[in-house]
């Protein structure tokens, strides 16, 4: 075998192998979306469901949930989860800020709920780098959910 013109022993086939494949696993992972990365659907349906348990949980956040239908609710936030997670799903963020007009959600609000997220990615063992890529895509939607 050679490599750029240059004849290998086969211990140096053997290296070069087993560097390219770790090269290629590497690739892959980066390649690999974070919705197939985490186990798709299933875990995004357990990390929304843990989610809203924590959020529920928040004498400050629950009010704005008491009149609305959870199930239908986390079947929307698993779509976005899976968009945001470069998943098979498609999400449209201006349902994000019709979903939210009249809330009169403060930046404090957002931020409280984003902290909630942050803690489930986390308990979900989400790589701090994967955590950091989910919460900035979820901060570049504040626009659409705060009211300022």
């Amino acid at each position: 075998m050679s490599l750029y013109g240059r004849k290998l022993s086969r211990r140096s086939d053997t290296i070069c192998i087993g560097i390219l494949g770790k090269v290629i696993e590497k690739l892959h992972t980066l390649a690999m979306s974070l919705f197939e990365k985490y186990g798709g659907i299933s875990t995004i349906q357990s990390l929304v469901r843990d989610f809203y348990q924590d959020v529920l949980a928040s004498p400050t956040l629950s009010p704005f949930f008491s009149n609305i239908n959870m199930q239908a609710l986390m079947g929307h936030q698993v779509d976005l989860f899976c968009f945001i997670m470069s998943g098979p799903c498609s999400f449209n963020l201006e349902r994000l800020r019709t979903a939210h007009m009249g809330l009169k959600i403060s930046e404090e609000l957002f931020a409280e709920v984003a902290t909630v997220l942050q803690s489930t990615l986390e308990d979900h063992q989400v790589e701090p780098d994967d955590v950091q890529q989910i919460m900035e895509t979820v901060a570049s939607t504040a626009d659409l959910i705060v009211r300022r």
